[in-house]
């Protein structure tokens, strides 16, 4: 999705009528001398953390699982930073059906691994069983925060009060806190091991299980979420993924909703 930068938000942004807190807003810094992706980041929750922009892998089955990666560490940290301040009803019901769909790729991301790659590894290399339930120990201990997350935005989603959102914002606070050390075993480790170890054969026996194409509308809400704030290098891999003709009639009919919906959620 194209940077774009925009006002600061506003004390109650979108109309907002919800009921100030008694709580004392905790206001922060604004940085000096940041222009362009620096700008957006801060206003959109500040940097992500991850790999480094320059810090490509040459293996497409690792990019991809960075820029998956990338996805959930933005969001998380930029639901953080909107949450601090009132919400109107529109960007709360955007919100909640946000994060709902993105703890769903969440779980899409994990369930692939478990029962899809890992059991293909594990057919060729055995002699990876360790790394396999280390992977699946960090994804059963991510339960409690994942299902916290849902309960919360179930409650806020009913009240729309303050202290519910103050709720979420800390549920989301705590999954990032349990899911970063994961997603980092998962970069250090994990995929470079697959890496060096599968054959393009083996690969492929993954990939065929891997590949079920949603609908066209559901194809572009991830591709435009995936792309958005990505860095240069990840992007253009990521680009070369899809054919040209795909992204562009997908840009066509869906981009204006999903800039709308970016706007609405984070600007």
């Amino acid at each position: 999705m194209a940077t774009r930068l925009t006002t600061p938000h506003s004390a109650t942004p979108h109309g907002a009528t919800e009921q100030p807190s008694t709580t004392p807003q905790q206001k922060n810094p604004v940085p000096t001398q940041r222009t362009g992706a620096d700008e957006l980041a801060a206003r959109r929750g500040g940097a992500v953390t991850g790999p480094a922009p320059s810090d490509v892998p040459t293996d497409l089955h690792e990019v991809m699982n960075q820029v998956i990666h990338h996805g959930l560490r933005r969001d998380l940290r930029r639901v953080q930073e909107v949450l601090r301040r009132p919400t109107s009803l529109r960007r709360r019901v955007a919100m909640i059906e946000h994060l709902r769909w993105m703890l769903e790729q969440l779980h899409h991301h994990h369930e692939a691994e478990d029962e899809i790659i890992w059991p293909v590894v594990l057919r060729h290399h055995p002699d990876l069983e360790s790394l396999s339930e280390q992977m699946e120990a960090e994804h059963d201990r991510l339960s409690w925060a994942i299902e916290r997350l849902h309960a919360t935005l179930d409650t806020w989603s009913s009240s729309g009060d303050a202290e519910d959102r103050a709720a979420v914002r800390r549920a989301a606070h705590d999954l990032t806190v349990v899911l970063e050390p994961h997603l980092q075993h998962e970069e250090t480790v994990a995929m470079p091991a697959l890496s060096a170890r599968l054959t393009d054969a083996q690969w492929a026996e993954i990939d065929k299980k891997l590949h079920r194409l949603g609908s066209p509308s559901q194809m572009a809400r991830q591709i435009f979420w995936m792309l958005d704030d990505l860095d240069d290098k990840r992007t253009e891999v990521l680009r070369s993924v899809f054919p040209k003709a795909i992204t562009s009639v997908l840009t066509a009919l869906f981009g204006r909703r999903e800039r709308r919906r970016a706007e609405l959620l984070w600007d």
